[in-house]
């Protein structure tokens, strides 16, 4: 409710850019990075690694290429040199029929990209938009991809978001146009 209301208020700014510890107390003030009540959930998932992929040896360079541009990201400007430099991917399209090798990519990349975070201690998040975010609410889908953005553009973590299986999220899998 808090979160929704967000906009309506004025000099936020402040408690925005606040990130406070208290480890004698358990108790951390992160803005509005995580929703009240909520602890951040720890990533949990069988991540590949580049020796375990056979077959497009393209895909899968492409995909190293890209977790190591993500680990360019300096915090203090809050900027990728790579976007200044230009050829930095924003976004990329895994096209094929299934079993050709597009969610073991991502697996391989999320999992290149924590073991970084984790050997240079910068934060990470990685989230899937998956069916589980579609509402049959008018609206809650529109949030549920909303919070899925600023989760992943959060500029105080290297985030990396999915959609995987769109055909599944966007429409149904016998819908011809999906």
């Amino acid at each position: 409710d808090l979160l929704s209301r967000k906009s309506r208020f004025g000099g936020l700014g402040p408690f925005e850019e606040t990130h406070l510890r208290l480890d004698s107390d358990g108790f951390e003030l992160n803005g509005f990075d995580v929703a009240p009540g909520m602890k951040a959930k720890p990533l949990v998932m069988t991540f590949k690694k580049p020796d375990e992929i056979i077959g497009n040896h393209i895909a899968k360079y492409q995909a190293m290429k890209l977790a190591k541009m993500l680990m360019a990201y300096d915090f203090e400007r809050q900027l990728n040199p790579f976007v200044e430099l230009g050829g930095f991917l924003f976004t990329f399209t895994g096209d094929g029929a299934p079993g050709t090798g597009k969610t073991i990519l991502i697996k391989m990349t999320a999992g290149l990209v924590h073991g970084y975070c984790q050997v240079a201690g910068y934060p990470f998040h990685y989230e899937n938009f998956g069916v589980d975010q579609i509402s049959s609410y008018q609206g809650k889908s529109g949030q549920n991809c909303k919070q899925f953005i600023n989760n992943v553009v959060n500029p105080r973590v290297i985030g990396f978001g999915t959609v995987d299986d769109i055909d599944q999220v966007a429409a149904r899998r016998s819908d011809d146009r999906a």
